[in-house]
């Protein structure tokens, strides 16, 4: 009924099947998922809480609680709920990613930076390929860059054609000055499929480690398949400025940027 869009009549059957079985936390879970739509907060988080005094261990129940308080604008009690939610047997890896959102926008970074530490070395998360992607995005926005690298290999070890992580952690590697193992990564992501930051990046890297000729090449490959208007886009000029700023190859990293966009 709910996705036939008559949410009153959802509702109401939900209502019914409460008031006859009390005890059911499903249902109360489910009525709390309602009336949450329906934008009726403080209503969803009664049948949250009362589905919460029912089943207390499942996160599902304190995610969408907390979910209903950070709608409302309550960050202190939605933190408080996903705090709670963490703690639990099973916790989903949602509850973290919300948990670390809301304490950025606290202006708590320390927090948020041992909250991702936290989730990626007591590995008791059940995660997917995507979700260690997400993790190592978020280690790296807290600049741990050593963690984020681990959380793209463990995503690449789920799911060894995950694009997405052979590029962060090309760039990760570039960061450590591992430029060797940052061209592997680049390498094995545009073995896969074309990604204009990796063909970029890895020209970037063949730069800084001294190999000019592979360097022109990547770059020049790279103009030619996506043109210097979207490379420009991506910050490749930016990148060749910097490196040839910080005196590492500035005749190669100048003479590329002349090429192909100083025209």
């Amino acid at each position: 009924m709910q996705r036939q869009g008559d949410s009153a009549g959802a509702t109401k059957i939900l209502e019914e099947i409460v008031k006859q079985w009390p005890d059911n936390a499903e249902s109360l879970y489910n009525l709390g998922v309602l009336r949450a739509l329906e934008k009726n907060y403080t209503a969803a988080a009664e049948a949250y809480l009362q589905a919460i005094e029912l089943a207390p261990q499942n996160p599902s129940y304190y995610n969408n609680l907390a979910a209903v308080y950070a709608a409302e604008g309550n960050r202190a009690r939605a933190i408080e709920i996903y705090r709670q939610a963490v703690r639990l047997e099973g916790a989903e890896a949602e509850s973290y990613f919300a948990l670390g959102l809301l304490y950025e926008r606290e202006g708590r970074y320390q927090n948020t930076a041992a909250l991702y530490a936290q989730m990626l070395d007591e590995n008791k998360v059940a995660m997917r390929a995507e979700d260690y992607v997400q993790l190592g995005m978020a280690l790296f926005g807290a600049r741990d860059i050593a963690r984020a690298q681990l959380a793209y290999r463990q995503a690449l070890q789920l799911d060894e054609h995950q694009i997405a992580a052979k590029v962060n952690l090309g760039w990760c590697l570039y960061l450590q000055d591992d430029f060797d193992g940052s061209i592997v990564a680049y390498q094995s992501a545009l073995e896969h499929a074309d990604n204009i930051q990796a063909q970029f990046n890895m020209g970037l890297a063949y730069l800084a480690k001294g190999n000019l000729s592979s360097a022109r090449l990547a770059y020049a490959e790279g103009i030619a398949q996506y043109g210097p208007e979207r490379a420009a886009t991506i910050g490749a000029a930016n990148d060749l400025r910097d490196l040839a700023g910080r005196g590492i190859q500035a005749a190669t990293a100048g003479e590329i940027l002349h090429r192909y966009w100083n025209r």
